[in-house]
């Protein structure tokens, strides 16, 4: 079982590390990801959250698979000056005495970012705008089949990571 963390505590740690200019995007990110604790379906408590040097961004993961929708535009706007981004899937778990918990999962945001390029799929026609904000795929199982392969790419990469080299 993965750890789980107070994720507001450690992203705020994040902006004052990498975020000079606009650290008050935390605030909006703050409330999406409390939104997301009192969320009963998985794919609401998932986000890609990424700290810049001008500012923050928190977006739904199964949205930003979607191309056309607004996240998958804010997710990929960096992808040919990811210097600086520093770059996290975020799974909330719940809220308790005022914090948001949940695992965090750091991420190469110059590798993610071309991974959803290369994998999103298009929006269902007229479905930009559907209530309560959410974007509907042309094909659900295509999409779910693109978060399938990030979560083996991502498993993939920590395992890299954790990989030490034999001399």
């Amino acid at each position: 079982m993965e750890k789980q963390i107070d994720l507001l505590k450690y992203l705020s740690r994040i902006v004052r590390e990498n975020t000079r200019h606009y650290q008050s995007d935390l605030v909006y990110d703050r409330k999406a990801l409390q939104q997301a604790a009192q969320a009963h379906e998985p794919s609401d408590r998932a986000f890609y959250w990424m700290s810049r040097p001008n500012g923050t961004w928190c977006v739904k993961e199964r949205e930003t698979f979607i191309r056309g929708s607004s996240a998958y535009s804010i997710w990929t706007h960096y992808a040919d000056v990811p210097e600086g981004i520093m770059a996290y899937r975020l799974c909330v778990t719940g809220y308790e005495n005022g914090a948001v918990w949940g695992t965090v999962h750091p991420l190469s945001y110059r590798e993610q970012v071309r991974r959803v390029q290369a994998h999103a799929v298009p929006a269902r026609p007229n479905a930009l705008h559907c209530e309560g904000g959410h974007v509907e795929p042309e094909d659900e199982s295509a999409l779910d089949l693109a978060l399938a392969a990030e979560r083996r790419a991502e498993k993939k990469d920590a395992q890299k990571k954790r990989r030490v080299p034999i001399r």
